[in-house]
């Protein structure tokens, strides 16, 4: 909505810069260049951030085809159609979803990939507030808009050998689908995934298949905060005192040598960052993909 809104507020603006300003007023050739500009602005405005998107899932027929509940209070949503794999979509990128249903259909929301696309796509959803709910209860059937893929949260930006995946919470979704596409060689690839509770965490048996086939390396970290700010699981009495970059090179020991993909909520994907200054981990090897909308 407040994108509409902002879009409205430049498009009224625009008459009173040729009524009141003087340069056009005195310049008709400047004034009617300047026409033309905005009207091919704005018609790539309306096609692209409007209607191709509507065209092209229009076209494609995308409906919902599967509506799974997951571990965590998650759902997996699967999208297929007509050439699917037109629409270009790598692991770790997202979607703006459109559920064309009474409720739904003027809001679109963002989602991640949760596995590598191929002839569909899927997402998997967390309860996180009313209209996550309602999509939860999507019908098998029901027909979405589907504009994307967005982001580079990808195998595009990689540039090492070793791969090093964080993932905590519904974050899990888009380090699932990296996990699953990623050319690899067996040991190349380190998944750290922090859950609260091992026996309620989204998507973990699909996780734990993909590393066992593909030789990746797993670590499922579970258990309380610590009471700091932090992104590993409190320490226990009796055990050694460590810091978290020290905790975490133990765990990834190609670490400081890795392309690093972090996804979670803020404050862990943030303390997770910290870490990794803390081994001089050069910035461009730390990819985050944060789910604060």
């Amino acid at each position: 909505l407040i994108h509409l809104v902002s879009y409205l507020a430049i498009f009224a603006s625009i008459p009173h810069q040729f009524t009141l300003g003087t340069e056009f007023l005195a310049e008709p050739l400047v004034a009617g260049y300047f026409i033309a500009l905005y009207v091919f602005v704005g018609l790539n405005v309306v096609w692209f951030r409007f209607l191709f998107p509507i065209v092209q899932s229009l076209a494609l027929s995308l409906r919902v085809t599967t509506v799974r509940p997951e571990a965590n209070r998650t759902t997996s949503i699967v999208i297929g159609g007509k050439a699917v794999e037109s629409l270009g979509a790598e692991a770790g990128q997202f979607f703006m979803l459109r559920v064309l249903t009474a409720k739904q259909w003027w809001r679109p929301h963002p989602f991640s990939v949760s596995a590598s696309p191929s002839d569909t796509i899927r997402f998997t959803v967390g309860a996180r507030g009313d209209d996550t709910i309602l999509l939860q209860e999507t019908k098998p059937g029901t027909r979405v808009i589907l504009e994307g893929p967005f982001g580079v949260f990808s195998e595009s930006k990689r540039t090492k050998q070793h791969v090093l995946l964080l993932a905590a919470g519904i974050g899990v979704a888009p380090i699932r689908a990296l996990a699953e596409s990623l050319a690899s060689d067996p040991g190349d690839v380190t998944v750290v995934y922090r859950v609260t509770d091992r026996s309620d965490a989204s998507l973990l048996d699909e996780v734990e298949r993909i590393c066992r086939e593909r030789n990746h390396t797993l670590h499922v970290l579970d258990g309380p905060r610590p009471n700091s700010p932090g992104f590993l699981p409190k320490q226990l009495a009796g055990e050694q005192i460590a810091p978290e970059y020290a905790r975490l090179l133990a765990l990834a020991p190609f670490a400081v040598e890795s392309d690093i993909y972090i996804c979670g909520p803020s404050a862990w994907s943030n303390a997770a960052v910290q870490a990794l200054k803390k081994l001089n981990v050069p910035k461009a090897s730390i990819h985050v993909e944060e789910f604060a909308w």
